[in-house]
């Protein structure tokens, strides 16, 4: 999937994600105009687009929500903390 990504310095990223209308990142922004502001939200995305079997996340029903806790999970705990260390 082609993609642009644009780097930007702890702190100074919230100048760029404010344009889209989120607060932090990641941050993707589709060809459509739609802005997904939260990487489980991205994922999903990415998973949904993808042409390989089995996409990002399994196919079995409990390994996929399995997975997906995960996701919710780094984003709750690992994303606010790695925050506030930078």
């Amino acid at each position: 999937m082609p993609y642009v990504e644009e780097a930007h310095l702890p702190v100074f990223s919230r100048i760029a994600t404010r344009r889209v209308g989120a607060t932090t990142v990641p941050v993707l922004v589709l060809d459509d105009g739609t802005v997904l502001k939260h990487s489980g939200d991205i994922l999903a995305y990415v998973d949904t687009q993808t042409t390989r079997t089995p996409g990002l996340f399994p196919t079995d029903a409990k390994a996929r929500e399995a997975c997906k806790e995960w996701v919710r999970r780094f984003d709750k705990e690992l994303g606010p903390s790695t925050r506030v260390v930078a």
